[in-house]
């Protein structure tokens, strides 16, 4: 009986580590990608360079794919300036050292000829490179216009 206790108390902290560390790992991601929407709003070359992943595959939600480099020429081109982005209903998922979140975002965005606020539900991938996260791929969608 007693090994048995034992076993489940072991269960329990193991557990509660896990999710401590997962936990801490969520931050983590949060800071992440902060970090990114940050250098994305502020074509913020340097920043951009260390948040996103060498071999980064990255959907827009008009199916146009940018690599790390074709996607950081974008953003400093400024053809398209993002003012901002907002996300909401993030959902976390973890597999090994790897991180996939799921979320609701706008894309707040200007062009020459238009501003747009831009619905859309997004897929992000993160994998822990040394002691930081990148981020891996990058999926948009647009959402139906609600009103």
């Amino acid at each position: 009986m007693k090994t048995i206790l034992l076993s489940l108390a072991l269960v329990g902290l193991m557990s509660a580590s896990s999710f401590a560390a997962d936990s801490s790992d969520q931050s983590e991601i949060r800071k992440a990608q902060k970090a990114r929407i940050d250098a994305v709003v502020h074509a913020d070359r340097a920043e951009l360079e260390t948040v996103l992943a060498d071999d980064l595959t990255y959907v827009h939600s008009s199916g146009a794919l940018d690599t790390k480099k074709s996607y950081i020429d974008s953003l400093l081109s400024k053809r398209v300036i993002y003012e901002g982005i907002e996300t909401s209903d993030l959902n976390f998922r973890k597999h090994g050292n790897t991180w996939v979140l799921t979320a609701k975002a706008v894309l707040h965005i200007k062009t020459a000829d238009r501003q747009t606020a831009l619905p859309v539900r997004i897929t992000e991938v993160y994998v822990k490179h040394g002691d930081h996260w990148q981020l891996e791929a990058y999926q948009s969608t647009r959402l139906p216009e609600t009103k």
